[in-house]
């Protein structure tokens, strides 16, 4: 997890240190949750600067919007759902983002730069995380 809060606070956009404690409640502005995006696309998005609860719904949503022009099928999961911070649907919306730039880097496995390698540590490191501390959480079914 430790990579993932590092890549993310060194690629934010904004220029101010981002920090990932709670992964239900500091995704819920969306702010971190575009700054992941920004990391592993190597893209830039853009964002709400408010703070009340329409602005988060609004980066939320402008995220998922991305993802979806990447191609990348989000089922069921809805901005406002992710602002209220719900935790299936969190962890639900983290696991497609593993997946889909996991599978991304793979592609590219025999000329792995830096980057990538980071990245795809960032997805070993949540898998194991998740498998660790979401044991417990009835309904949790990870491989």
């Amino acid at each position: 997890m430790s990579t993932f809060i590092t890549l993310v606070r060194d690629r934010d956009s904004n220029g101010a240190g981002r920090r990932v404690i709670d992964l239900f409640d500091d995704l819920r502005d969306g702010h971190n949750l575009i700054s992941l995006l920004e990391v592993l696309a190597h893209d830039t998005l853009p964002r709400e600067k408010g703070r009340m609860k329409f602005h988060k719904i609004q980066n939320v949503q402008i995220a998922l919007e991305y993802l979806s022009k990447k191609g990348i099928r989000l089922v069921n999961i809805r901005s406002d759902e992710i602002v209220d911070g719900n935790p299936k649907l969190t962890l639900g919306l983290i696991w497609t983002i593993i997946l889909h730039f996991q599978a991304f880097v793979v592609l590219f496995m025999g000329n792995f730069t830096n980057s990538e390698w980071e990245i795809f540590s960032v997805a070993c490191e949540i898998t194991y995380w998740s498998r660790n501390n979401l044991k417990d959480f009835d309904g949790t079914n990870l491989c």
